[in-house]
């Protein structure tokens, strides 16, 4: 079990009509399992979502890598945790989340193109338009192919991340909230 306190987010939300289904479900009683995220994926003809995954760096910090719905979900149903059959850790170097990777060692696509320090900043949640924009100039040699692409992504980080400011899924939950008018209660109370 880990505390959703002390988790970071790395993004801010970016579909905020996912958020009350999710918390109905936590609130009858519903773990976002790999059995119960598989059923939703086939039931709604979609891709399955991995489990939450969390960033362990070096330092011990950990951070959202992907879950923040589900957990602000979880939040705002009344659950301060997320349950061991929720998550998979994955260890990380801060260095990881700073560096380019445009392709796997078998010279396919990878596309970790938007670099950012998870410390000090966050990622913006919708950067599909911008990876679309670098795959293209990476693959467009006349326009100057890796090194073209490589430029633009040093150049335009305000396209993909911005200075933290929201810090934890709490936080997240009470932006969330924000947005949507909501002015009840927001923080996780144990059942």
């Amino acid at each position: 079990m880990l505390k959703l306190e002390t988790l970071q987010v790395t993004q801010d939300l970016r579909d905020y009509d996912q958020i009350d289904p999710m918390v109905a479900h936590v609130q009858s009683g519903g773990l976002f399992t790999t059995d119960v995220l598989e059923g939703f994926a086939k039931e709604q003809g979609l891709k399955t979502s991995p489990l939450i995954q969390i960033s362990e760096f070096e330092d011990g910090q950990q951070f959202i890598h992907d879950g923040h719905h589900r957990t602000v979900s979880i939040w705002l149903g009344g659950r301060n945790h997320i349950d061991d059959n929720e998550y998979e850790i994955k260890k990380w170097k801060y260095q990881d989340y700073l560096d380019i990777v445009f392709l796997k060692p078998d010279g396919k696509w990878l596309g970790w193109v938007t670099p950012y320090d998870p410390r000090t900043e966050v990622r913006m949640p919708d950067i599909a338009d911008f990876k679309k924009c670098v795959h293209d100039l990476f693959y467009n040699e006349k326009a100057g192919g890796e090194a073209t692409a490589r430029n633009f992504i040093e150049n335009n980080q305000m396209m993909y991340a911005k200075p933290r400011v929201i810090k934890t899924v709490p936080s997240l939950a009470i932006e969330w909230g924000t947005q949507n008018g909501f002015h009840g209660e927001l923080s996780a109370s144990e059942k």
